[in-house]
């Protein structure tokens, strides 16, 4: 799995496009705390975030950037 960048932009499977802004959670050693991936829809600047685990389920890299 490709782990995404800070910066970089990814479209998700509802088409919107989506911005990383950072990582949280990257030396937590417990399950309950996963590393997460934070991103914000570029349109309305919406933020989000999910287990980058999950990261390569919904999204791909937009290469139109």
């Amino acid at each position: 799995m490709n782990l995404p960048k800070v910066g970089e932009q990814y479209m998700h499977t509802n088409g919107n496009v989506y911005e990383i802004i950072m990582f949280t959670n990257e030396e937590s050693t417990k399950s309950n705390y996963p590393p997460t991936v934070v991103y914000k829809n570029i349109i309305n600047g919406t933020k989000w975030s999910r287990p980058i685990a999950d990261w390569s389920r919904s999204f791909t890299l937009n290469a139109q950037k």
